[in-house]
């Protein structure tokens, strides 16, 4: 009876250790599908990144582009020139039309005061701090 009892346990431990081993292959190409999917999310990830830093910068660029021009523009303009509040705002709101990237376009004097500006500012703001 004892031999019974022996080789049952045996037989019980052996096909265990079947499924167990049958279980292996699995366990192993789910982990290696995992790491597969993680990694190539990984690069979607970063190309898509990449090519968002791509569109920010060329409309970073846009914008810095528009300054410029503007800029240049402005300096050029007697009403500028000559620091007349009235005409200044006037310029700057048609520009802040034309121009949808722009918040607010202002001016300011020498000492930091704010000569105009299409939004109103602070009259108590000082840009040279």
């Amino acid at each position: 009876m004892k031999f019974f009892f022996s080789s049952f346990e045996n037989l019980h431990t052996l096909l265990l250790s079947l499924v167990m081993l049958m279980l292996l292959p699995a366990l192993g190409f789910s982990l290696y599908s995992g790491f597969q999917f993680r990694n190539h999310t990984v690069g979607l990830t970063q190309e898509n990144t990449l090519q968002m830093m791509r569109v920010v910068s060329d409309v970073e660029d846009h914008i810095l582009d528009s300054s410029s021009t503007i800029l240049s523009t402005l300096s050029l303009t007697r009403e500028i020139k000559s620091l007349e509040p009235d005409s200044c705002s006037t310029i700057f709101q048609s520009l802040l039309r034309m121009h949808h990237e722009f918040t607010n376009i202002f001016a300011v004097l020498p000492d930091g005061s704010p000569l105009c500006s299409v939004k109103s500012l602070n009259p108590a703001s000082n840009f040279m701090r």
